[in-house]
């Protein structure tokens, strides 16, 4: 069998390192086989906290031999070029053609290259394709000088049952392998695949990804039925727990009774963000059992494990409960007093700054969209920022808003202000869930706004490699919070009060034309929104004329309505006539070297279908600018569909390259008049198949 298997042993390899590892090895594999032209099947790939392991059902057992054909100087070349080529290929003067071609008589040479085995070549390219392995963080150890994501312990190479002798750094590899580090330390020798297969489950590990998961989920399932306990289908810790164990037993573990009483989100982060507990839901609230995922097999040890966890959770509440009630007798008021004394950013001035440009523009946002500004307002944004300075917010920093909205309700604040301080970091991301009530909505987008201002004055911005200040994230945010929210407001408009606060802060903003540059960024940001809204990305740019910032529900409209008929009616059946009409001026103003636009001439039209056609574009035209002045895109839609069979009739029976230049002019424009109504709707000459 020529089949080929590769495991790198190493010390535990981060659990959100192994995915990508695994794949970029494997694919950098099959991409230097393919260059060697050796052909294969079936490449796969596995991981577990302590290997990486790529196994390849078939590898060719060699190259096929080869002839490459040479072309040499022609016959009447000098005698230095023609030595030179001969040395090059190494052949003598007999042993090259001599070919009459167009240019003249020259000399070919072939050369017959043997094809390689597969066994030598994966010799030699192993130890380079393991140094081109890309990880986040890689490290040197001891005396070795080659790097990887923890020191490698063993490497074992097979191709058709025998070892591909190759060493990387100091270690050499082999056919020896380690099972699970507590329960086989042993090496264990491999035959083949199969026989690895069956020596990892033996010795106690689940190389198997797949299989480590679809385990644990099946422990965590009978488990959750047992106790009659709901789970939260939270996909990422289960990921997560996937590469941190190789032998997956789910234990169940209590949380003592005096802490069920402390907030859930306190609760659920000390479980499963700090300890990568799965917790427990009864009646929509966490249970007194978490299910702890390890790495352990024996029974004895079980409840040593168990306790040792329980200790380890009481510890984590314990404090978080100690925080949580000095927050509680301090309260909010208390902490935004000391809001100075937390710096925003070195250039931007502190919090307290940051909460008061907030309160002005959440007054503007709210007054404009809502109605006269309400003291909810006024109080949400003078407290959203409070809890920053809370113990529970520096042990636990994923709370901040969460607190802040305990902390305020805790207080007796309305619901309407304790809601807007708990999700006014929202939406953190294209998943998470936007606000909706008046008062979060309007902090929401003050916050977001206000950060993006002051990280531009500042001269921060996002790059290709990164984006520590989450300009995206923001830019993403205030894009949603508007259109999911249908709120009308002037990007360009709020973003020059927002820099009108920092003004009035006596910051510095004298860095060039900011809100242009932000409304630019805005701009490729919604790009990618729509993107990943599933629109394609050739109505993307039918729109791109109409992207505006002045009324992004508008836009989501437009291209909503787009997409739509576009996917009902398909590009041919909407769009033939203007199809036709578009390829027929790009053809002729070419020639030309003129662009059509101007009012055909109705005196001039010599038959009935240029009159009817005209007719109908004239009442097509004012409709669709009327549907759209309405927000009505379907409509205009609609409209458009009504000039198929005039179009039709138009081109059936009228020749537009008259012979009589004036009349063709005139038929031109009629044909310009078509792609002006459609453009009015979007630049249909983006779309594919135009």
């Amino acid at each position: 069998m020529t089949e080929f298997l590769l495991e790198i042993h190493s010390e535990e390899i981060p659990a959100n390192f192994q995915d990508f590892a695994a794949e970029n090895l494997k694919n950098l594999i099959c991409k230097i086989l393919t260059d060697l032209k050796l052909q294969f099947i079936n490449p796969r790939c596995f991981y577990t906290p302590r290997r990486l392991v790529i196994f390849i059902e078939r590898i060719d057992r060699k190259q096929a031999d080869s002839i490459e054909e040479k072309k040499g100087p022609s016959i009447e070349s000098p005698e230095v070029a023609i030595n030179g080529f001969l040395k090059s290929v190494g052949k003598k003067i007999n042993e090259v053609e001599i070919r009459d071609i167009k240019k003249g008589k020259f000399y070919f040479a072939l050369i017959e290259e043997k094809g390689k085995y597969t066994k030598d070549l994966l010799a030699e390219i192993l130890p380079d394709l393991l140094s081109k392995v890309s990880w986040p963080k890689s490290m040197k150890w001891g005396s070795d000088s080659v790097r990887w994501v923890r020191p490698i312990k063993s490497i074992l190479c097979l191709y058709d049952e025998r070892v591909i002798k190759f060493q990387y750094g100091l270690t050499q590899s082999s056919n020896l392998t380690y099972g699970h580090r507590f329960f086989s330390e042993k090496e264990i020798p491999v035959k083949s695949f199969s026989d690895y297969q069956i020596s990892m489950i033996n010795s106690k590990v689940m190389f198997d990804q797949n299989q480590r998961r679809k385990e644990i989920i099946k422990q965590v399932e009978e488990i959750s039925k047992s106790y009659e306990l709901k789970l939260l289908n939270d996909m990422n810790l289960i990921n997560e727990l996937t590469g941190l164990v190789e032998w997956p037993k789910a234990l169940v573990g209590s949380i003592d009774k005096e802490f069920m009483n402390l907030p859930q989100k306190i609760l659920e982060v000390s479980i499963r963000t700090h300890q990568k507990y799965i917790t427990l839901y009864q009646n929509e609230k966490i249970a007194e059992k978490f299910i702890i995922i390890t790495n352990i097999i024996s029974e004895e040890s079980e409840p040593v494990v168990i306790k040792g966890n329980e200790r380890v959770l009481k510890a984590r509440l314990s404090d978080a409960s100690f925080f949580y009630k000095n927050d509680l007798t301090k309260g909010l008021e208390y902490f935004s007093i000391n809001l100075s004394k937390i710096v925003f950013h070195r250039e931007l001035g502190d919090m307290s700054m940051k909460v008061g440009r907030i309160k002005f523009l959440s007054e503007k946002i709210y007054s404009k969209n809502y109605g006269e500004s309400a003291f909810h307002i006024d109080t949400a944004a003078r407290l959203c920022k409070s809890d920053l300075l809370s113990e529970t917010v520096t042990e636990f920093p994923e709370l901040q808003g969460k607190i802040g909205g305990y902390l305020a309700k805790s207080s007796g604040l309305s619901d309407e202000v304790s809601d807007a301080i708990r999700d006014h970091y929202s939406p953190v991301g294209p998943n998470d869930t936007c606000p909706s009530k008046p008062v979060t909505v309007t902090i929401a987008l003050a916050d977001k706004v206000d950060s993006l201002t002051g990280f531009y004055i500042a001269g921060e911005r996002a790059t290709g490699s990164g984006d520590q200040y989450g300009l995206r994230r923001s830019a993403l945010g205030i894009i949603r919070i508007i259109i999911e929210n249908n709120l009308k407001i002037n990007l360009n408009s709020l973003f020059s009060l927002s820099l009108d606060s920092f003004i009035d802060q006596g910051i510095d903003t004298n860095v060039g034309n900011i809100c242009r540059e932000i409304m630019i960024f805005i701009e490729s940001r919604l790009v990618s929104y729509l993107k990943n809204k599933g629109i394609k990305y050739d109505i993307i740019a039918a729109s791109v004329p109409f992207l505006s910032t002045d009324n992004l529900p508008n836009v989501m409209s437009r291209v909503m309505a787009l997409n739509k008929f576009v996917n009902l009616f398909g590009v041919d059946d909407l769009l033939g006539g203007y199809k036709r009409a578009h390829n027929i001026l790009l053809i002729e103003e070419k020639k030309d070297s003129y662009i059509y636009g101007d009012e055909p001439s109705i005196e001039i039209f010599e038959q009935d279908e240029e009159n009817k056609l005209y007719e109908k574009l004239q009442e097509v035209s004012k409709n669709t600018l009327k549907y759209i002045s309405l927000e009505k895109f379907s409509e205009s839609m609609e409209e458009l569909s009504h000039l198929n069979n005039p179009i039709d009739n138009f081109f059936k029976y009228v020749k537009v390259n008259s012979s009589d230049k004036l009349i063709r002019k005139n038929r031109l424009q009629l044909l310009a008049m078509i792609r002006n109504t459609f453009n009015k709707v979007a630049d249909f000459s983006k779309l594919e198949g135009i």
